[in-house]
């Protein structure tokens, strides 16, 4: 059976879906307020909502609402930042959850390499490497269309 791109894209996005499901659950939190912390602590250099945003490509209003209830169950701060910037910090309560979802991710990407040789494993990682670089530099050069 010939696998096609959209295959693995479709398979992967079901599959990675019922991880983060399966997070939310074992947390008490929502799949998008798990989604924000697993980005943040992933991520710490892309801080606002609105890198989550552009990364993620979710809509403004389910970050926003993960935001205000992440910040209201604390665990999260909003620190102001230069213009109408709000920076995103996580706290020390979101790390018992962070780490569940971690764990999730870990579980997810053992599966993924299942039976992959180290050198296989870093064979792909170097291809998809290059796949984004070439696709980042197609976005730089004509934008995010």
């Amino acid at each position: 059976m010939k696998v096609t791109f959209w295959d693995f894209y479709s398979i992967f996005n079901k599959e990675y879906s019922n991880v983060i499901k399966k997070a939310a659950e074992e947390t008490g939190l929502s799949v998008n307020e798990i989604s924000v912390l697993l980005f943040l602590a992933n991520n710490p250099s892309a801080d606002t909502a609105a890198d989550i945003m552009r990364v993620r490509k979710a809509a403004k209003s389910h970050i926003s609402l993960a935001v205000s209830q992440l910040t209201e169950k604390g665990c999260l701060t909003q620190q102001p930042g230069s213009g109408r910037k709000i920076h995103l910090k996580l706290t020390p309560s979101a790390e018992p959850l962070i780490a569940i979802g971690r764990k999730k991710q870990k579980q997810f990407l053992d599966r993924i390499f299942q039976d992959f040789s180290p050198s296989e494993k870093e064979v792909f990682l170097s291809c998809f490497a290059h796949i984004i670089s070439n696709l980042q530099e197609e976005e730089d050069q004509h934008g995010d269309r």
